[in-house]
């Protein structure tokens, strides 16, 4: 074992150790009768379900289109590398362009910003340790839950990406941005931000249609103040929609072979974390984190093979 593996191999073993000690602490805040982490109240969302299909438009018709468009190259049963890395780079470009295009649009929606997604830059510290903490709670339960499908039911996963890199490594830097900086942001802004944001209003919704499917154009102080009460104390709500958001995040992946079930476990981890701090950074660091160490033990393996 190189001095390279071998300190990864400490790491991994400090952050297994660092995750049985944080699942301990909530043990005992659980026993306590506390909350594992505090609840952040945020005022009720402002969009609908014209504006959730719109941004459903924007996240993943760009990425559909790009493929309809190199599905020709990719119809063989062997297409070649560098039609597949070449659909990469401008599945990255259009990714990229969808991320800010679903941000300005909220950016510039009336009656709503983009602190009601949840990105806020007040308290950058605070959120940036509660992803670390998260995701070292939260990572190897993750890859536990994968190994146990892979090493001993002996599924394998299938992740597109995995595949391309075993066939040609030298496309694993495009590789590496999509799945560290655009899946984790796309994928939160979806799924955390827009739908279980749109869906922690719904229980507590006593608007008409025209709200229901436009959402509110305009909400007073005192109105704001209301929902945030409610949601605070409505405690059996707050579960609908992380299993809701969590479920569609999962099925997103269901050609991934067994990838589906642990995700939905990270789904219902980064569903809560946003549920409590209503901030989508904590949620993109854990994704990113997870979504990189995936990428690094590919890399290790693929230098493996290489030697």
């Amino acid at each position: 074992m190189d001095d390279l593996t071998a300190n990864i191999a400490t790491v991994i073993v400090g952050i297994v150790a660092l995750c049985i000690t944080g699942w301990t602490m909530i043990a005992v805040r659980l026993y306590q009768r506390q909350p594992p982490l505090a609840f952040d109240p945020r005022r009720e969302a402002p969009w609908g379900l014209w504006d959730l299909l719109l941004v459903l438009a924007l996240a993943f018709g760009p990425s559909l289109a790009v493929g309809v468009y190199f599905q020709p190259l990719l119809g063989s049963a062997n297409p070649s590398s560098e039609a597949l890395k070449e659909l990469l780079r401008w599945n990255s470009f259009v990714s990229v362009i969808s991320i800010f295009g679903m941000i300005t649009y909220f950016q510039f929606r009336p009656q709503a910003s983009l602190q009601d997604v949840g990105l806020n830059l007040r308290g950058l510290g605070h959120q940036f340790g509660v992803g670390i903490a998260c995701f070292m709670l939260v990572a190897p339960v993750v890859f536990a839950i994968q190994a146990m499908f892979v090493l001993l039911l002996k599924f394998e996963s299938k992740h597109p990406l995995i595949e391309l890199l075993q066939d040609d490594p030298s496309a694993f830097y495009v590789c590496a941005f999509l799945a560290v900086v655009v899946a984790p942001i796309s994928e939160e802004l979806v799924f955390r931000g827009f739908l279980q944001g749109w869906l922690e209003r719904l229980p507590l919704f006593r608007a008409d249609m025209d709200s229901f499917l436009l959402g509110r154009r305009q909400t007073s102080e005192e109105d704001d103040l209301l929902y945030c009460e409610t949601n605070r104390d409505t405690r059996r709500v707050a579960l609908m929609p992380i299993i809701i958001s969590s479920t569609v995040f999962a099925l997103m992946h269901f050609s991934h072979g067994p990838d589906p079930i642990p995700l939905f476990f990270l789904a219902l981890a980064l569903g809560f974390v946003y549920q409590r701090t209503h901030r989508l950074l904590p949620c993109i660091i854990v994704h990113a984190c997870l979504n990189g160490t995936t990428m690094l033990l590919l890399w290790l393996s693929l230098d493996e093979l290489g030697k």
